[in-house]
């Protein structure tokens, strides 16, 4: 996962979809942390994501797309917070810690309003993937549920753990596979 971050080179502000775009501000967070190199985690995206250090010791990353656009920027870990729905009514905060990327240098076609985002946010299987930082602390099973919505007013609803609703199905990930 990662998010455009304050002063991010090349990112544009504004979509075709979205006025305005928001983007993060680590200077604006009292519990956010930037990866060190030396941190084990570091090593792990090293492995699909250009991983270097800086010369803050800081573990930065470059994520190239099949199109040729790219994003660069430096991991941090921050408490996400999250609202758990429980039964109909009952709705409870919960907040984790995640590793995510804070994007400071966009190229290509991520530059093009037209393409232009403030994150992106990744359900695969690998172990920094939102879903399996999630599965990992016990707060959601490894599954997920995107409901897109037909009407202009919303976008849908992104489901991380179970839905327990009769005759609704789903299918697990498998870390493995």
């Amino acid at each position: 996962m990662w998010v455009a971050c304050a002063h991010c080179i090349g990112c544009p502000t504004s979509s075709l979809i979205l006025n305005q775009l928001q983007f993060f501000d680590p200077s604006n967070s009292s519990t956010v942390s930037a990866i060190s190199c030396a941190d084990q985690r570091c090593a792990q995206v090293a492995q699909y994501s250009n991983s270097a250090c800086s010369s803050l010791n800081q573990c930065n990353y470059r994520l190239q797309y099949a199109e040729g656009s790219s994003t660069t920027g430096v991991f941090f870990n921050d408490l996400m917070h999250l609202e758990k729905v429980h039964g109909n009514t009952t709705f409870f905060n919960s907040s984790a810690h995640v590793i995510f990327g804070c994007s400071t240098h966009h190229t290509r076609g991520l530059t093009k309003s037209i393409n232009a985002l403030d994150g992106i946010i990744g359900l695969g299987q690998r172990e920094l993937s939102i879903i399996s930082q999630l599965s990992a602390q016990g707060l959601a099973p490894y599954v997920f549920s995107h409901c897109l919505e037909g009407s202009g007013n919303c976008g849908g609803i992104l489901v991380l753990g179970p839905i327990l609703e009769p005759r609704l199905v789903y299918t697990p990930l498998i870390p493995s596979k």
